[in-house]
């Protein structure tokens, strides 16, 4: 295996893509403007006689991001729940009741300034509030949609998956980590 050395410092998300639960595919979406995550932890503190001897974090088991990005519509339909049960062809709603954001699994592949590319994994996301979108009439810029979302735990207790790719010895993995990607794909086979 080749290890990589070097400072590595996230630059810019070059790929994205989706999968919501129970589709067959993943959706691609390249258009994304920044990726923020945030990792929420657990603070354990160990006392004797009133005094903290002893501090240890661990993960939270979440991770709560904001994706700005311009989206394909029937992936934001998908992702933030519109539902067009009950109306006339072409036509979607956010019904109190029947609007529910899918959960989902999302991959990234993110480049450093020196163009190293590293692939991240969310197995089980899902949008964790409305769109939040802007619209300024005589605009210059096209403003991107905010979605934020929430990555939760896996079957194996995982909330990420992030690798260099050159450090990556499968070559199943590389070329289907952002195409195909699953528990399935990055775990040791039993």
């Amino acid at each position: 295996m080749t290890k990589y050395e070097n400072v590595y410092s996230d630059f810019e998300v070059t790929k994205t893509s989706f999968k919501p639960k129970g589709a067959t595919a993943f959706i691609e979406n390249n258009c994304v403007g920044s990726l923020e995550i945030q990792e929420t932890v657990r603070n354990i503190t160990k006392k004797c006689r009133g005094v903290v001897v002893k501090n240890r974090t661990k993960h939270g088991g979440t991770i709560e991001g904001t994706l700005k990005l311009h989206m394909k519509w029937g992936l934001y339909k998908t992702l933030f729940g519109l539902n067009s049960d009950g109306l006339k062809e072409g036509i979607n709603s956010l019904n109190r009741d029947k609007s529910v954001h899918p959960e989902f699994t999302m991959v990234n592949e993110v480049r450093d300034e020196d163009g190293t590319v590293k692939f991240l994994a969310f197995p089980c996301c899902v949008a964790s509030e409305g769109a939040k979108k802007s619209i300024e009439n005589g605009a210059t810029e096209v403003v991107e949609v905010e979605m934020k979302f929430s990555a939760s735990v896996d079957e194996i207790g995982n909330t990420m998956y992030e690798a260099i790719v050159q450090e990556i010895t499968d070559e199943t993995v590389k070329t289907k980590w952002m195409t195909e990607f699953s528990t399935e794909l990055v775990k040791v086979a039993a």
